[in-house]
């Protein structure tokens, strides 16, 4: 369940406190989106309660528990981020380009939550090894 990974060290109160913004907040988010605001991943939700290293994903989620699809996320850490940043330079995998990827097992629009299946990581056209976890 998404609240075990955003609340681990938080408190009741926190949490409650929290649990109560929530529909607020995916109410504000879908209504920027829908009225045509230009919204990026990583920018558009408060960090307070998501952990480093899983907060991408966990942002995902919320933005889909608020109502915007799969492909409206997506585009959000792809080509709204680009649009954002003015970079055309971004978005198409080609001989030359940067070539920071990430391959998938599983669909992503089916649901958001397969952002989690990482194959691979390539980042500058290497692939990236992964990391032991540590203890």
């Amino acid at each position: 369940m998404l609240e075990s990974y955003i609340t681990v060290d938080c408190t009741a109160d926190d949490y409650r406190r929290w649990q109560a913004t929530r529909p607020t907040l995916s109410a504000w988010i879908k209504r920027m989106n829908d009225g045509g605001v230009l919204p990026v991943s990583r920018t558009d939700l408060t960090k307070e309660w998501i952990a480093p290293g899983e907060e991408l994903h966990q942002e995902l989620e919320l933005l889909a528990e608020a109502g915007l699809s799969p492909n409206q996320i997506l585009r959000l850490t792809g080509a709204n981020a680009a649009e954002a940043l003015h970079r055309s330079d971004v978005r198409v995998i080609e001989t030359g380009r940067r070539a920071d990827l990430v391959l998938l097992s599983a669909d992503p629009g089916k649901p958001i939550s397969n952002t989690r299946s990482i194959v691979w990581v390539m980042q500058g056209g290497r692939i990236v090894p992964r990391a032991s976890p540590k203890p």
